[in-house]
């Protein structure tokens, strides 16, 4: 026999009014008490939540407990340490299953303090008129309290109800009498960090950097690239604490990509605002960007330390040792610089001038102001397309790198537009197209990656042979990092036709046809 749980939010005034009526028809027998008192993690892109999973450490005792959302059973377990980490990343674990599954869900996000709970579970044991168990019963309680104060409790309680075999009747009678008493039967109960997160006024996949605006059909172009804009700069205004705070490196890209998606938006769709508007903004928000460029750069180099050390036999990783060491006194430098600009009045001025625009009603003066979004996104997307396959079909073995540099920013232009107007496309054939779509501009984008670490190493190399005193071991693993990029990137290039060759299909031209309109895109 399967019963459901039952879970409500309550108090615990009024489960203990559900257990009196309970003893009235039964005899109940307390079996004993457990209280897990544990505080939540979770990437700020809740990756661990939307991976069904839930990572809290409990205090008594003192480990991590990695479960899932649904059963709530058990994925994996490791002791904890002391103290009270304001972040943690998964190589900061020891070896092992929780370790492993962290890498892989978060990658190289932090998981972050995200609120506390403390649940308790009473067992007790319902039994018939000759003292026999017919079934058992577990009241469960979970409570969460901002960590700050200030704010009334959050909790929840309910009953979870086991029958015993034999006697799925007095099993039934029992979960009459909850429910007669105002219990509302529920699959499973309530996860408590739910609880948690509510605490800390955070709710599941409150956060995304992803563009997920969902367009009306008929709106007009300055209304839907308002609401396009209002999304990037909500995303890149939420990630500037993190920032501040050094949590992980995504922070910074999250607001950079925020960023360059509204100016990217600016430079594509003209005409929709007024041209002073377009040319302020643009200007200010590339103005921000830049500040934050030396860090980034920092930040990308110093994540491909494991890539590096891979491309290289181990007995040159002896050279690399001191070459992330100055990186990382680098990137303190230029956390601080960057900081510094974030900070400043002017920026915030340029944040809150540009929000005040954007919360204005549209100005109709603007020549696409009033014009559908649907109709100048699918012309946008045409063009695009088109500017993609002429360009494309024009690089051969021997064009220069930097042809494949310029189509790069083609393809991105277009994802850009995708992501825009997406919404007002339907939803199978779009991402049909953006499959086929993928493959090239991850092509690109990887190749573009190798051309900048290859010349970044190189000029790395050409400083440290001009520099007295430096040493032979970074000189040759310098050496040999310069000559595995090159044959990486020569390997990344040579994929380039076939995935263009994909795109360019009749298929695939018809598709966008259909999406954008107007011709297959022969050039």
């Amino acid at each position: 026999m399967s019963l459901p749980a039952v879970w409500w939010p309550s108090d615990e005034e009024f489960a203990r009014r559900v257990l009196a009526d309970v003893r009235r028809r039964f005899t109940v027998v307390t079996e004993g008490r457990e209280t897990v008192a544990a505080q939540c993690f979770e990437t700020f892109d809740w990756r661990l939540w939307e991976s069904g999973l839930v990572l809290a450490r409990t205090a008594r005792p003192a480990r991590w407990l990695l479960t899932r959302v649904d059963d709530r059973s058990t994925v994996a377990r490791e002791m904890s340490g002391k103290g009270n980490p304001r972040r943690i990343f998964s190589h900061g674990f020891p070896p092992g299953a929780l370790r492993d599954r962290l890498r892989d869900v978060c990658g190289i996000r932090a998981v972050l303090p995200a609120g506390r709970y403390r649940e308790s579970r009473e067992f007790f044991a319902l039994c018939n008129g000759d003292g026999k168990i017919v079934c058992r019963l577990v009241l469960e309680k979970a409570s969460a309290t901002e960590p700050r104060g200030g704010k009334v409790p959050l909790s929840a309680a309910g009953f979870r109800l086991t029958p015993l075999k034999g006697y799925s009747r007095e099993a039934r009678e029992a979960a009459a009498c909850l429910a007669e008493m105002g219990c509302r039967a529920s699959g499973e109960s309530a996860h408590p960090a739910l609880l948690a997160f509510a605490s800390v006024d955070r709710e599941p996949c409150d956060y995304s950097s992803k563009a997920r605006v969902d367009l009306p059909q008929a709106i007009a172009a300055a209304d839907a690239c308002r609401r396009i804009h209002l999304f990037s700069l909500d995303v890149a205004e939420r990630n500037l604490p993190g920032i501040s705070e050094d949590l992980d490196t995504e922070f910074l890209h999250d607001f950079r990509v925020a960023l360059r998606r509204s100016r990217s938006a600016l430079s594509l769709v003209k005409g929709v605002f007024p041209p002073k508007v377009e040319k302020r903004f643009g200007k200010d928000l590339a103005k921000i960007q830049r500040a934050t460029n030396r860090l980034r750069d920092l930040d990308v180099h110093l994540l491909e330390r494991e890539a590096f050390e891979a491309l290289l036999p181990p007995e040159l990783h002896a050279g690399l040792e001191g070459l992330f060491r100055q990186l990382a006194g680098e990137r303190e430098q230029a956390l601080r610089r960057c900081l510094e600009s974030l900070e400043r009045p002017a920026t915030s001025e340029i944040l809150r001038d540009w929000r005040a625009f954007l919360e204005l009603p549209a100005d109709s003066a603007a020549p696409r102001a009033r014009e559908p979004a649907e109709a100048l996104g699918r012309k946008l997307l045409r063009k695009r397309f088109r500017r993609i396959l002429k360009d494309g079909r024009a690089i051969g073995a021997k064009t220069p790198d930097a042809a494949l540099h310029k189509l790069r920013l083609q393809v991105k232009k277009l994802r850009y537009l995708l992501e825009f107007f997406g919404s007002l496309l339907p939803a199978d054939e779009t991402a049909s197209f953006v499959k086929r779509f993928r493959k090239l501009q991850n092509i690109l984008g990887r190749f573009n990656d190798l051309c900048n670490q290859e010349t970044w190493v190189r000029r790395r190399l050409e400083a440290a042979e001009a520099k007295e005193g430096t040493s032979t071991e970074l000189a040759a693993s310098l050496g040999g990092l310069l000559s595995e990029l090159g044959r990486a990137r020569s390997a990344e290039r040579a994929k380039f036709g076939r995935a263009f060759a994909r795109l360019d299909d009749p298929a695939v031209r018809a598709r966008a046809k259909a999406l954008f309109g107007g011709k297959e895109g022969k050039g």
